[in-house]
């Protein structure tokens, strides 16, 4: 609408008034407002003069709007009215769309873009009405035209039978509720459109507009399309002077996106509460990592100070090597924080190159085949791909390849096997390496990978965050890492990379 709308403000309260004209200026809408303090001033005005929309507050003194409205009916002004109210009594809502008011605002929820699509709908469908009735005046008495008001409803309007039979629904309500042929619907139970416990609610509100009460809930039913949809629904009985069968009124507004609008504030506090839990664990396992190989430190440092150079070098060489293995653990828990931090920030380092498969894998085994001797254990290669380049950080893989190696060492019994393996797999190379271990419980197998994850039963040893790491880099590598397990049989951890090249066989 581009020209200027004029706007006439019926309300006794200044407060309320000021309240108006503030959302109004927000709307954006080029207006003249003209005020009225009550129902008298108010129909002068309306006798006297032409406007495009009328705002009227619901109380007022020595009337309401109900009866302005039946007065304005009453002495021919169709000038489109939007009733304010602050009771919020969806049976006053109800009576007041039936009383011929274009729409109805709760002052609760008053807001300059509730207010603009108020006033928008109801003076375009004043135009519409005009140019209709320019056409046929009989046409505005006929309960056809009080139906065209109904249908241009932004909601979805249905008529429903005494037993809940579905009779009618506005032509916007078929475009909510993606009817495209209303005759394959007509006659269907209108609460049974709800499932589950929606259904529940629908036949209850029904249930109560049958014994003469407005009802009002909010439920999922999926459309005629099956697009599921959110629908805030208001149901009463319709009155009829005519003497009519009774019938029952539906009044549901698509509340889809407000309802996925809470969802996501939901989520999102979750994932802020998840963070706030993660940032406290962080602190909790730092502060408790650190404190033991600090202690050690300040120990052997306490016990060097002691010393005299007529002292055994043997003690003084055993109290060094105490603080040389605690800086070791400290170092190795900083380097993983760095890279858990890198990783959940998207900033983790990775120079990937062709790299060959085999050597590869003989490389990270030459550099843990010792731990495993300690045991006993057998390294075994059940199957190699040969001649194949991935394309990989070298350091990056050997660091999750020796991490998931000592990992199978140290969870399979003396004298136990563990078998390594690669294989091609929908152009990627797939390295899975076995223990026979104890394996995980199938309840903690989704929680392997979280930080901070330790196996059930058995003595905390490092961070916890080797895994968690082992997957950031695999996936910073577009390649994924997994597990698979069976108690008392063993634990499998597979991960794949991208191949970068096979060389032709000459």
């Amino acid at each position: 609408m581009s020209d200027t709308l004029h706007i006439l403000l019926i309300d006794d309260d200044e407060v309320d008034r000021q309240a108006v004209r503030r959302a109004l200026r927000s709307a954006g809408l080029d207006l003249s407002v003209t005020e009225a303090r009550d129902a008298t001033e108010g129909l002068t005005l309306l006798a006297s003069r032409l406007f495009d929309c009328v705002l009227l507050d619901f109380q007022l003194p020595k009337s309401d709007g109900l009866s302005l409205l039946r007065e304005l009916k009453k002495k021919g002004i169709g000038t489109p009215v939007v009733m304010l109210t602050g009771q919020g009594d969806e049976e006053t809502a109800v009576e007041i769309m039936k009383s011929g008011a274009a729409d109805y605002i709760a002052k609760s929820t008053l807001s300059a873009e509730r207010l603009s699509q108020s006033v928008r709908h109801a003076v375009r469908l004043h135009r519409a009405e005009q140019q209709a009735e320019a056409q046929t005046q009989a046409l505005r008495r006929s309960e056809e035209f009080k139906n065209r008001i109904i249908a241009s409803s932004p909601d979805c309007i249905k008529v429903l039978d005494a037993d809940g039979s579905l009779v009618w629904m506005s032509e916007s309500g078929q475009r909510l509720f993606e009817v495209t042929d209303f005759s394959t619907i007509r006659g269907e139970t209108w609460a049974s459109f709800f499932k589950d416990e929606h259904g529940d609610a629908a036949r209850a509100a029904f249930a109560g507009a049958s014994g003469g009460r407005v009802e009002k809930f909010e439920g999922m039913c999926a459309t005629q399309k099956g697009t599921p949809k959110w629908w805030e629904v208001v149901i009463g009985p319709l009155s009829d002077a005519s003497g009519a069968p009774p019938q029952l009124i539906v009044i549901s507004r698509d509340i889809t996106e407000r309802r996925t609008a809470e969802a996501e504030r939901q989520r999102l506090h979750e994932q802020t509460q998840n963070a706030i839990r993660s940032r406290e664990d962080l602190l909790s396992t730092v502060s408790h990592d650190l404190r033991s190989p600090l202690s050690t430190i300040m120990l052997a440092a306490a016990i060097l100070k002691h010393y005299t150079p007529s002292d055994d070098t043997t003690r003084v060489v055993k109290q060094a090597s105490a603080i040389e293995r605690a800086a070791k653990q400290m170092e190795h828990l900083i380097r993983d924080l760095l890279d858990i931090a890198s990783i959940e920030s998207g900033h983790l380092s990775i120079d990937a190159k062709p790299q060959e498969v085999l050597q590869l894998v003989a490389d990270a085994v030459d550099a843990t085949q010792p731990l495993a001797q300690v045991k006993s254990q057998q390294i075994r290669k059940d199957g190699q791909v040969e001649n194949v380049f991935v394309l990989c950080d070298r350091q990056r893989f050997e660091q999750v390849f020796t991490n998931l190696l000592v990992n199978a060492i140290k969870f399979t019994p003396a004298s136990g096997t563990i078998a390594i393996q690669t294989a091609l797999d929908e152009g990627q190379v797939r390295f899975s390496i076995s223990d026979t271990g104890p394996g995980i419980e199938p309840a903690q197998l989704p929680h392997v990978f979280d930080r901070f994850w330790q196996a059930k039963d058995t003595p905390k040893a490092g961070s916890g965050l080797g895994l968690a790491i082992c997957r950031g880099i695999i996936e910073q590598h577009n390649g994924r890492i997994w597990v698979e397990s069976t108690p008392g049989v063993g634990t499998r951890f597979s991960f794949t990379l991208p191949i970068a090249r096979i060389p032709s066989v000459r």
